[in-house]
């Protein structure tokens, strides 16, 4: 089966690279001036744990159809250095086939490694590979599948225990064929994370 090429992938990339930018625009404006004081935040030491929640909206194609959704994830790691980070993270989705009228409802959920670059104080980049499941319930149909992935991001502390998150994130799966076969996803998430 030959997809169809969908009128809104370019406006979605042309979206999400202005957002990219403008969260990398906000990120060096909110850089760390020691004037500022607690307000500049710090980032997460060893020991140390971190809760995020964010929402991302999510544009796939499969062997199915096209797909848009709306997730939501929740995520926690923990520094076992001041430089990395192990943690694990459930995400929901509700979205609906470009084709089809029938709603389809995901739980997705892994662990995950990252490796913090310090740029500021209070700004650090990150990347790190993420194993875990997928499952899905379209009604008619449901399945399960392992999954896995690369992520990448940027954390901002704007306190000393508040911080902006961008994190993009690839995701493959292999569901039987039926229920659409292999599939790679982008998903970026914006957020706030929060450390303890």
């Amino acid at each position: 089966m030959q997809l169809r090429p969908s009128s809104r992938r370019p406006s979605l990339r042309s979206c999400v690279s202005l957002a990219l930018a403008a969260t990398l625009a906000s990120c060096t404006s909110l850089a760390f001036d020691p004037d500022r004081g607690e307000l500049a935040g710090r980032l997460p030491g060893e020991d140390e744990a971190v809760v995020g929640l964010s929402g991302s909206y999510t544009f796939r194609s499969d062997n199915a159809a096209d797909r848009e959704g709306l997730d939501v994830r929740l995520e926690a790691g923990y520094h076992v250095a001041a430089e990395h980070e192990l943690g694990g993270w459930l995400l929901g989705r509700y979205s609906n086939l470009e084709t089809d009228a029938e709603s389809k409802e995901e739980l997705w959920g892994g662990l995950h490694y990252r490796y913090h670059w310090y740029l500021s104080d209070a700004t650090s980049v990150y990347f790190g590979p993420t194993v875990g499941f997928a499952n899905f319930d379209a009604g008619t149909s449901s399945g399960t599948t392992l999954g896995y992935g690369a992520q990448a991001g940027v954390r901002h502390w704007v306190s000393s225990t508040a911080a902006l998150t961008l994190s993009p994130m690839v995701y493959w799966t292999d569901y039987d064929a039926a229920d659409g076969g292999s599939a790679s996803e982008v998903l970026v998430h914006w957020g706030v994370a929060f450390r303890f």
